[in-house]
């Protein structure tokens, strides 16, 4: 358990080991005082940072202790920023506050260290590998086995997180029985068709140069809220990627039999759209777009979260109309 303390400040983009640690908290505090505290969660854009310093500095009617998480605290105003420096100079005991961010460099040195180096924690997201061997062994556990162009394509789709990639692991490892051995095209046809609309759908407008219909797709995606931003570039990314090496080795002089197969793409689905989508982009397009993909991940990850619906929009309006024009030549 961890030792109870008064502020804590958690950073980085690691959130499943982020949470994991949060639950420690909570249960050393469980632990020390003998009962569950009161957990409370904030964020910025509905925060009035008064009354959650009023709530930190109260005592409760049926707890002895509380907790405050302040998630995202680099979106917090100057003036909340400046009321938590004074009150971490002299913070409640009745409370522990902690301040969490997916960015490293989130608070201002001033409030930094004002919180014990012990509590200060920086979570940093897997490395590549770090990722494909914790997909491997998280399906190892259910006598699963992946193929490696399997394993390959849940890199590419699941955002780089543990929390995300056991949501998706669990959903997928429900469809098939101990022994298996999970396909690329498996998964495909399990992203495919387990939602009405997904990834795969939003690409295939894409695939066509459909701007009203890649719309439509993505505004339904965006009100069921079943897929992160993140995700949603990560599947296009993989599919125009796909794309890109399908008319680079046409422009070769392969046979499109051999480079289904040397591309494993088996789908007859699949085949029909990237042979239709040939003659919609240009390989300099499509280079243009793989680079504007790593643009936009980077904007996704460092602006407001009420900004990122726009920012999907206007990536791929930058694909289909622009042919992946770099967003600062606009």
């Amino acid at each position: 358990m961890i030792k109870a303390s008064l502020v804590y400040l958690l950073l980085g983009p690691e959130v499943g080991e982020k949470d994991k640690y949060l639950n420690q908290i909570i249960q050393g505090l469980k632990k020390e005082k003998g009962k569950n505290p009161e957990v409370f969660k904030f964020f910025p854009y509905d925060i009035n940072i008064i009354d959650v310093i009023t709530l930190l500095r109260n005592g409760m009617l049926f707890s002895d202790h509380k907790v405050v998480i302040i998630e995202n605290i680099h979106d917090l105003k100057k003036s909340d920023v400046n009321a938590l420096i004074d009150y971490c100079k002299n913070p409640s005991a009745l409370s522990s506050l902690i301040l969490c961010s997916d960015q490293v460099k989130a608070v201002p040195g001033q409030l930094e260290k004002l919180i014990p180096d012990e509590n200060r924690k920086i979570f940093w997201e897997l490395f590549e590998n770090q990722k494909k061997g914790w997909i491997v062994n998280f399906f190892k556990k259910y006598k699963i086995t992946l193929e490696n162009d399997a394993v390959d394509f849940m890199v590419e789709m699941v955002e780089n997180n543990t929390k995300n990639m056991r949501s998706e692991c669990e959903q997928l490892a429900l469809f098939f029985d101990q022994d298996s051995v999970i396909k690329y095209s498996d998964i495909e046809n399990f992203i495919y068709h387990s939602k009405e609309e997904s990834v795969f759908t939003l690409s295939d407008q894409i695939l066509k140069r459909d701007l009203s219909g890649a719309m439509e797709v993505l505004h339904k995606i965006l009100l069921s809220k079943e897929d992160d931003p993140l995700r949603i570039i990560n599947g296009i990314l993989w599919q125009m990627r796909i794309l890109l090496s399908f008319c680079s080795q046409l422009d070769e002089g392969y046979r499109v039999d051999e480079i289904f197969m040397k591309l494993k793409v088996k789908s007859k689905r699949r085949q029909k759209a990237l042979l239709e989508a040939k003659d919609k982009y240009t390989i300099h397009e499509l280079e243009l777009i793989i680079m504007l993909s790593a643009q936009f991940e980077v904007l996704l990850k460092s602006m407001k979260t009420e900004l990122h619906n726009l920012l999907l929009e206007l990536f791929i309006y930058l694909m289909i109309v622009k042919g992946g024009t770099p967003f600062s030549h606009l």
